[in-house]
């Protein structure tokens, strides 16, 4: 089932927007390489992770050993340094599985030996894609949640532009959305202040 590991089994498209959305989330990201293919190590003061996305469901059991001792190995190292972090390792492919795959993606991910092992299938190569399939690993976000609060149209066109909309296109349509939601919001207060009238007339 495992294919030999080669760079050109490296999806770098999602491997980039791993590096931002972790860097986003405040780890210090830099990267490193298994035979020529290369992946992530991402610290913050929680969490260790190793990132790494690749383009078929097999080069997942391909990259996986090799990411699984690099852990173990940067674990090692940070118990000499007194530090204490939870360890990741995480494979993100936009391939899904058939099968003959599942149940062998379903073991790996259940192999707590050593190291933990996150397996995601199906990523969108957006910001908010990945960032869904990091979420084990990425702190809770205040802001978001504030903005959402506050201004949940903003929150929502921050959403649909890192979700692939181009951001001129979600731009407008919030803006025209607002503008006929003012509109509506201004004929409710003249019927409302029309009425007071009328019954203060009355």
């Amino acid at each position: 089932m495992t294919s030999p590991l080669t760079p050109a089994a490296v999806d770098t498209e999602l491997l980039d927007l791993g590096q931002l959305v972790l860097q986003q989330a405040g780890y210090t990201v830099v990267r490193a390489s298994i035979e020529g293919a290369p992946y992530l190590v991402g610290e913050d003061q929680d969490n260790v992770v190793v990132v790494a996305a690749v383009v078929t469901v097999d080069d997942v059991f391909a990259i996986e050993p090799g990411l699984s001792r690099a852990l173990v190995e940067r674990m090692a190292g940070s118990a000499a340094d007194s530090k204490k972090w939870d360890g990741f390792v995480i494979v993100l492919t936009a391939a899904s599985p058939d099968d003959t795959t599942t149940e062998a993606l379903f073991s790996l991910t259940y192999n707590l030996h050593q190291v933990r092992r996150l397996v995601r299938v199906g990523v969108e190569a957006t910001n908010a894609g990945v960032a869904r399939s990091l979420r084990p690993v990425l702190p809770l976000s205040q802001s978001i949640s504030e903005t959402a609060l506050s201004d949940p149209l903003t929150a929502l066109e921050h959403r649909i532009v890192a979700d692939g909309l181009d951001a001129d296109d979600a731009a407008l349509a919030i803006s025209t959305f607002r503008a006929q939601a003012g509109v509506i919001g201004n004929s409710g207060n003249r019927d409302e202040s029309d009425g007071a009238l009328e019954s203060d007339d009355a």
